[in-house]
């Protein structure tokens, strides 16, 4: 969707998380991003809808120090990105992450190898 039909689509109740790339002087990414949350000061949702739906949008965008820090925390949401979201079972969204590989499964919790080719002890 371009961004002229996805304004079509914007109401006034919505959160929009805009991920603007930095760039250098000759128009290349630099590798960093800012993240602004948008809001309408026009919006029907009552205040604490409000700050519950802005709270919500602020964990989201915590996520990206969280990568930043935690390798395992990245790894694991590329793998899940990978695996529920990319178009095509073989196709990977970002080529450069490292396959992942489901160990086990008991009730809630499975364990995934980040790591696969190495050998288990």
């Amino acid at each position: 969707m371009t961004a002229n039909e996805h304004n079509e689509h914007i109401d006034k109740e919505d959160f929009l998380i805009q991920v603007r790339p930095r760039l250098n002087e000759d128009f290349n990414w630099t590798g960093e991003v800012e993240i602004n949350i948008i809001s309408s000061d026009n919006s029907c949702l009552d205040k604490d809808e409000m700050d519950a739906l802005l709270f919500f949008c602020q964990m989201i965008c915590a996520c990206v120090p969280i990568y930043d820090e935690h390798d395992s925390i990245r790894e694991m949401a590329a793998w899940l990105v990978n695996e529920k979201y990319a178009e095509g079972a073989k196709k990977k969204l970002n080529g450069n992450n490292r396959d992942a590989e489901v160990i086990s499964t008991e009730n809630n919790v499975i364990r995934v190898d980040f790591n696969p080719k190495k050998e288990r002890h």
